[in-house]
């Protein structure tokens, strides 16, 4: 009977709040009334005072729901609840702007902060976030700043290293930083300098003096001047809007190739007009296919658009004239600035024509010089769009290196401006440049565009230097002449022509008598003129001419 009762009641036996009660009173009854046991006593009583008291404590309580004794199989739980969802499900939000959401971010956001625009995090503090890491560092002695096989060295490899270190990374994701979405917005060639760059990544920022501690364990040519909040979609270099350069130029690369290039040259003004004239060519989207390696004239990608370049007034520091050019421009591909300054310098110096640029351009291979990277800078990344979007909505702060101004050019000072200087004294990479630079042929030889005369850099080069030394000996002599001219005493001069006379006969005499001891020449004799005068005639005509 008691096994009958239990399984009538096991709804209630399964609720872990009625099963003791009602366990003990089934226990009671079933040992006070042996006799009804034992008459097979019906269970309905006995179920009926099990429901009254369910009833009874169901009335009692008020904050909890009434409890069924009969039990729900889990279809009828999930029906129920399906219903009770949508019984309580809400209209269709309203559509709002991103303007009106960021607001309502904003708000939702000081009300639960008591009026804090950026809060400290809250949760798990070494939950890895998205960041953009603002750094600055000088080229000299890396192969990049991409990662490179050991033992080469690079810019994104002791960053890396000091993120362990700190523990803003795990040894996981310093071998594939893929996984926290590693990403860098310009990837700068070998000794190129940066005085601003940006990194994106997930990391831990939950760190106390987070940037004291990356700086020291980073060598002194890098250093992180900023961290930054960022959204979760953030990449530092799809989201970047234009990047801008700059090339520490020594002005003697200026100097014409027929004037002497050393240190101590000193750039005209009109030049530097006439250098800036130059550069407005590179304006506009253009197809710099022959200014990289690996396009093709047909590929979308090679097309670039350049917003603005110019050069600057020129300065002397260290002993040597300089002239700062930056470029701005939405992308730029590997050598793409580099080598535009080199056409530019050629140029300038009379190696190639003005057209040059155009013809480098057009849709056929073009042999286009490569300056130094040296004094080439990432000079500053521009994120004007995401700024807008994200700047000011309460949650993320604005990539903005006014407020580092002060800091980068310190680092400038000290590192990159001194590092160029000091190297081009000792190494003198573009001095070294120039001496090659007119071996470059600066065209395509079958190609009908360019005329034969302008395609020979070595040509072009040697005609300037032999009409140089051509101008040179004319002026000589007529120093020379105007000084035999002058000459207060006649028979002085006379006695120079007499020399002179006499030197010319020497070597006529000398002439003939080397002709003399020749195997004679087989000439046709000419009526009236001696033979052998004829033959030493004929061999003195061929000498010249030779």
């Amino acid at each position: 009977m008691i096994r009958r009762v239990l399984h009538h009641c096991r709804g209630v036996i399964h609720n872990p709040r009625l099963t003791e009660r009602f366990g003990g009173i089934i226990f009671k009854m079933a040992s006070t009334d042996a006799t009804a046991i034992d008459s097979k006593m019906d269970t309905t009583d006995i179920i009926k005072e099990i429901k009254s008291e369910v009833k009874s404590e169901n009335e009692s309580t008020t904050t909890e729901k009434p409890i069924d004794v009969d039990c729900k199989t889990k279809e009828e739980i999930k029906s129920e609840v399906k219903l009770e969802n949508e019984s309580t499900s809400t209209k269709r939000p309203i559509e709002v702007d991103n303007e009106m959401k960021d607001e309502l971010k904003k708000q939702k956001l000081e009300s639960k902060t008591g009026g804090v625009a950026n809060p400290p995090m809250q949760g798990n503090p070494f939950k890895r976030k998205k960041a953009a890491l603002m750094l600055v560092y000088s080229g000299k002695g890396y192969y990049g700043m991409q990662r490179q096989s050991a033992p080469l060295k690079s810019i994104e490899e002791d960053l890396l290293k000091a993120l362990l270190t700190v523990g803003c990374i795990n040894q996981e994701h310093y071998e594939q930083p893929g996984k926290v979405q590693f990403q860098r917005c310009a990837r700068t060639d070998k000794s190129v300098s940066a005085a601003g760059q940006v990194v994106s990544l997930k990391m831990v920022l939950n760190i106390e003096n987070c940037i004291e501690k990356l700086n020291e364990n980073l060598p002194d040519q890098i250093r992180v001047i900023g961290i930054i909040r960022a959204t979760q979609g953030f990449n530092s270099k799809n989201n970047c809007d234009a990047r801008t350069y700059s090339y520490m130029l020594p002005t003697f690369a200026l100097s014409p190739i027929e004037e002497n290039t050393d240190e101590s040259y000193r750039v005209p003004l009109s030049r530097v007009d006439d250098f800036n004239e130059l550069l407005k060519m590179y304006l506009g989207t253009k197809n710099f296919h022959n200014f990289t390696s690996g396009k093709k004239p047909d590929e979308a990608s090679a097309k670039r658009f350049i917003m603005s370049m110019s050069c600057g007034q020129p300065f002397v520091r260290g002993g040597i004239e300089f002239v700062v050019i930056e470029v701005k421009g939405q992308s730029f591909m590997l050598h793409q600035i580099r080598k535009m300054i080199g056409m530019a310098i050629a140029i300038m110096r009379g190696l190639a024509c003005k057209e040059a640029i155009e013809w480098a351009q057009a849709p056929f291979k073009y042999d286009v010089p490569k300056a130094p990277g040296l004094g080439l800078k990432l000079e500053q990344v521009h994120y004007d769009i995401y700024n807008k979007r994200y700047g000011n909505d309460g949650l993320h702060d604005a990539i903005d290196w006014t407020k580092y101004k002060d800091i980068i050019d310190k680092f400038k000072d000290d590192y990159i401006y001194t590092t160029v200087v000091e190297t081009e004294k000792e190494e003198k990479s573009m001095f070294n440049w120039l001496s090659t630079l007119p071996y470059h042929h600066f065209g395509d030889r079958i190609s009908e565009h360019i005329p034969a005369s302008m395609e020979t850099g070595t040509g072009r080069a040697a005609a300037l230097i032999k009409r140089v030394r051509a101008k040179e000996e004319e002026e000589a002599n007529e120093a020379e002449l105007n000084q035999s001219t002058n000459t207060e005493n006649p028979s002085a001069v006379e006695n120079s022509v007499n020399e002179t006379d006499k030197t010319n006969e020497l070597d006529v005499t000398k002439i003939l008598d080397d002709s003399s001891k020749q195997e004679p020449t087989e000439v046709t004799p000419i009526e009236g003129t001696p033979e052998l005068g004829q033959s030493g005639l004929t061999n003195v005509d061929k000498t010249n001419d030779t």
